[in-house]
């Protein structure tokens, strides 16, 4: 005689736990991150951060998007500082160039990067970025908003889709070619904050027709151990 315990989950219960797992969010990785030594030694820096950004980069993973209207500065409150902005000469040279160490390898999702664009101050959209993930072929984002230059709150985002890429860095490529073509003489380029999130992994929902086989194979094992 065999001795067997049999425990029945409601297939409503298990569809919804499976459902909940699937709706996870995409979690936020940690980074440090470096400058290119061609940006370092050509492109000046500016903002309250301009001191050791180069030396001790901090601004644009510090988790800070402000919105008053110099962000690169501290605001009217003496809220610290949220990015910085990097003069504008030609296009020999990355501006900036950023390589991104991930506090791993991931499967990713998307980055963002939070940027600056203002008439007034004379900061300007990136023109283009150059992504490279790890060993992937590298390629690029060019649909930067520059419209409307005028806006007290200056900050703007772009989202970058991620999807099938893993690695361990991104390294990043800005340019600001031709400032001319926003109407006014952008003098520089200007950083905010920038974020990557990880891909999370897909769920298989059985169909309904599938729960019914599984619960149909379960009832014969039980059947069997009975008669054995």
């Amino acid at each position: 005689m065999s001795i067997f315990t049999r425990v029945l989950v409601p297939v409503g219960v298990a569809a919804a736990i499976m459902v909940s797992s699937a709706s996870a969010h995409a979690a936020v990785i940690d980074y440090t991150y470096e400058y290119h030594p061609d940006t370092v030694a050509n492109v000046g820096i500016g903002g309250a951060n301009a001191g050791d950004e180069y030396t001790n980069p901090s601004s644009l993973n510090d988790g800070i998007i402000a919105d008053w209207e110099k962000p690169w500065e501290s605001s009217p409150d003496d809220d610290p500082p949220a990015g910085t902005i990097y003069n504008l000469d030609g296009d020999a040279y990355p501006q900036p160039g950023i390589t991104l160490t991930l506090d791993d390898t991931h499967a990713l999702a998307n980055l963002t990067v939070h940027y600056f664009h203002t008439e007034p101050q004379g900061v300007t959209a990136p023109t283009s970025l150059l992504v490279t993930v790890g060993d992937h072929d590298s390629f690029v984002v060019d649909d930067f908003d520059d419209s409307d230059a005028t806006p007290t709150t200056v900050n703007r985002e772009v989202t970058i889709d991620l999807t099938g890429y893993t690695g361990s860095t991104i390294a990043l490529d800005f340019r600001n070619s031709e400032p001319e073509i926003l109407g006014f003489n952008g003098e520089w380029l200007g950083l905010s904050e920038i974020t990557v999130q990880e891909a999370q992994p897909s769920t298989v929902i059985p169909e309904p027709a599938s729960l019914a086989t599984l619960g149909l194979g379960a009832l014969l094992m039980l059947r069997r151990r009975r008669t054995a």
